[in-house]
Parts: structure tokens; sequence; C-alpha cells
């Protein structure tokens, strides 16, 4: 995707409000970049790709084992314009690395090695929250369990925040949210019954706790969630479960919905239970993924096993009628099986993810939730687990021909409540996404508004678009 994007010149502005000018019309083809943990060697590979399909490119591949190998997660595009990752193995330790990698020089940097004390193996993603990068490792800490950690790019500084102890959660697979100005996330295993957590952690006094244990048993709670927290635009977190209640009715996992405001008896709710057994098994089963929500407000989700071919399914939920439906099934010999990933919603308002192959090589595909069609997009080299797509800003670019004649602006930035836009077309829609490209907001511009008090502090992009012309930065809500 090629488009020029905005200037900034701090002395023009005073009282640190700055406009950002938005450049030329986007080409319908939209930039994606991922991670896969396997290749031919079984390093992993930085890949990059389009909705199109026909530009996939394996821009950097893991072949020596002290720069890091085998990355899981996903990337960031951090406030710096760089993409950020983490590797499960490699380093001087063999226990994982922080990496950047530039998108436009394509040059990979490691940034830490994990020493084990202070985490190892991580297996989600950063997250940027206040100009530094928070995220979790599935072990190492005190008892090896995992720890919550925070990095600087700036400095490399690395600080070891909290211990996963098991009774606060242990062995986290996904990565965390900042809903109000606090992390929350999910844990595989610890808690109660020692079978999952859904936690919070405080960054300004490294507090973390338990807010709900996954218990097995007939509660319908579900255990071992393997992915990470939706924040929706309702203020709702949503999340999954691997897998429901030990046994055999309800076995193949729970969707859940999380309200930090409800009293403490009401704060956690199973809304749907997926089965495993033989008669309801092609409604789908076993969750790996995390839930993605759609411009529709409608939550979608993918499950790795079951459907009409034992392939794994697609399912959408409705919030408002509290019901959940099978939308699509994957089919073995042409869509591939098995995901385990998560959906994105890309800018063009279709879902992306990927599926598994029996030569070890996953496909991306495309779906459009309005006409329930699946397309193939590319191969991918390897196998990407426990991740998304990110979907990546351009560079940011300007020419004067540009300023005179289109200057979208928009400002103040940071801000705290409001984001206007000057010169905004009519009939003008807006997205909000965060760094791991979760759509969080979306609707019409009145009067050239976006209210943004409902977001939490940290980094976003936007996206502006009117059916022909289409714009999108990054902001900062204080």
């Amino acid at each position: 995707m090629k488009m020029k994007t905005l200037i900034y010149k701090p002395w023009v502005f005073p009282l640190l409000t700055f406009f950002l000018v938005f450049g030329e019309k986007c080409c319908a083809q939209i930039n994606f970049w991922g991670l896969s943990s396997s290749n031919s060697n079984d390093f992993g590979v930085i890949f990059r790709t389009d909705s199109v399909g026909g530009n996939y490119s394996d821009v950097f591949t893991f072949s020596d084992s002290l720069l890091g190998i085998k990355p899981f997660g996903s990337l960031i595009q951090a406030t710096d314009g760089l993409l950020y990752g983490m590797t499960s193995e490699g380093g001087i330790n063999n226990l994982g690395c922080i990496f950047s990698f530039n998108p436009q020089n394509l040059s990979y940097q490691k940034l830490y090695d994990f020493d084990g004390l202070n985490g190892a193996k991580p297996l989600g993603s950063l997250i940027e929250f206040q100009g530094k990068l928070f995220g979790l490792s599935f072990e190492g800490g005190t008892i090896n369990r995992g720890v919550v950690f925070a990095f600087e790019p700036n400095t490399g500084q690395f600080s070891k925040l909290a211990d996963f102890e098991m009774g606060n959660g242990a062995n986290p697979y996904g990565s965390m949210l900042v809903f109000q100005n606090k992390f929350y996330g999910l844990t595989s295993l610890g808690g109660v019954d020692g079978t999952g957590c859904l936690f919070e952690f405080d960054p300004q006094n490294n507090e973390l706790q338990r807010k709900h244990s996954f218990i097995i048993g007939p509660s319908g709670n579900g255990y071992d969630p393997r992915g990470s927290l939706l924040k929706s635009s309702s203020g709702l977190l949503y999340g999954f479960s691997r897998f429901g209640q030990l046994g055999f009715q309800n076995g193949g996992g729970v969707l859940f919905k999380y309200d930090l405001n409800a009293s403490v008896l009401n704060q956690f709710t199973p809304l749907h239970q997926f089965s495993d057994t033989a008669a309801h098994g092609v409604g789908g089963w076993e969750l790996f993924g995390s839930p993605t929500e759609g411009l529709n407000g409608k939550i979608y989700g993918m499950t790795v096993k079951g459907g009409l071919d034992s392939a794994g399914s697609i399912f959408e939920y409705d919030p408002i009628t509290d019901s959940l439906q099978k939308i699509y099934d994957f089919q073995k010999s042409s869509d591939g099986f098995y995901p385990q990933g998560s959906f994105i919603q890309a800018s063009n308002g279709k879902l992306y993810a990927w599926t598994s192959s029996p030569g070890g090589q996953a496909k991306l595909f495309e779906f459009d939730i309005q006409s329930r069609n699946m397309i193939l997009k590319s191969n991918i080299t390897g196998t990407p687990y426990f991740g998304n797509l990110l979907e990546t800003t351009s560079a940011i670019i300007s020419n004067s021909e540009h300023l005179q004649n289109r200057p979208l602006k928009l400002f103040p930035n940071p801000s705290r409540d409001f984001l206007k836009i000057q010169n905004c077309p009519e009939n003008s829609k807006f997205q909000i996404y965060n760094s791991r490209a979760m759509l969080l907001k979306s609707g019409e511009i009145d009067e050239g508004l976006i209210y943004i008090s409902d977001l939490d502090s940290g980094i976003y992009i936007i996206k502006i678009s009117n059916g022909q012309i289409s714009y999108q930065h990054k902001f900062e809500k204080l």
C-alpha cells in the first residue's frame, strides 16, 4: 500500500498541539506483516504480503540461533515506526530474544536476550504503553512460571516487573491489553484449580493479581486459555478457553465475557460452550486464538478442530441476541485445516488469518463476513502460531504540492478527549486500531470531531475514508 501521510513540524504550533497532515489516495492493496515459527530449517521467518496475495516474500530468515529463532505471536508497529517481536528460543542463553525490524530497509536487530530469572521462552506479543514495550514470558522467573516485563527501546533497559507464582497465574501463551491504564491477560495454568487465570497488572505499582480462576467442572467456565483478551467497543472483555469441562459433553472450549464494572460474582460469564462429542463436533471445538470484534459489533473466532470436515470452523457471536452460529467449515483439501492464530479485520473490512497444511506450509486466507466467502491468498513459509497479521501504516512522507492541494489535518496530538479533523471529506468514516491491529472504535465523523475519551492511554492508528480516498496515521491518547 503506497500513500503519503502527514508531516510534523513542532516549531509551528505552540502548547504541544501539532497538526498531522495526511496524504494521497490509498491503493486497494493492503500490506501485511507476520511471523512464522517454522520453515525448512525450523527456525522461522518474518514475512510480508498483501490483500491481493501475489506479493508474498520472506523478508528475514531466522538462521543464526544467537540472534533468536522460532518466533511466536505477532509483530507490533511502535511509535518509532519499527516493528517489534520476540523469539521463543535462541539468543546467547537459548531462552529467546526481543528484536526490532525496520520495514523500510528490512534490517533486523536483536535487542535483548532472556536469561531465565528475568523470563524465558516468550510465546505472545508485545504492547506499547507510555513509551515502553510490555510483554509476558511463558517460562522463567522465580519458579519458572513466567514473568511480566518492560523494555525501553530508546535505552535498551529491561525490567522484570512481576512473577507468575501459580496463585496469580502461570505460563501465559498470549499477550496483554490495556484497559483503564491497567493490563489484562490470560494464563494457561495457575489459579485455584491450577487450570488457568484471568489476571490484572497495574504498571503504576507493579501489582499482579488474579481476577478469575478457570475451574474444571460443570460450571462451564472452561480451562487452559491460550489466547489473549479482546476489549470490545462496549467496554467488555471477551476471551476463549481452549477446553470446556473435563469429560465428554461440552469439552471443546468456551467463549466468555468479563465485566470489570459488575459485582464480583457477576463479572465472569460463559457465553457459549463448544462440544467435542461425535453428535455435536461438527459445530467446531478447541479454541487456540483470540476473539476479534467486527465493525458490525459481532465477535469472530475459529475453532481448531471439528466442523463438517473435522478441519475447524469460523463462528460469529452476536452480543445483542446472545447467539452464536457457525458460518464456515474449513475443507482440508482446499482450505487447509487447524487454524491456530487469530483474525484481524483489515481496513477494507475483510477478515484475514491462516490455516495449516499437510506439508507444514500455512495458507493465508481472506473471509468476507457479508458474503461468507473464503478466498485463499497465498502460501506462508512454515506455520505461524499464537498470533495474527499486522497491517502497517505507511512511511511518514510529504511534499509541498500535496500540502497545498489536500491539507487534511488532525489535531491536537497527543489528545485526551477528542480529535479535530480539518478539511475532512464529506461522508467520511473512521476506524481506530491498537498496535496489535485490533479494531477498537469506528463510526461516522460528525462535524469534524472524533471523541476518544473512552480509549485508554496509548498509541493508536486512525483510518479515515469516504469510500474514494483513505488516510491513516498514528495518534497518542493521553
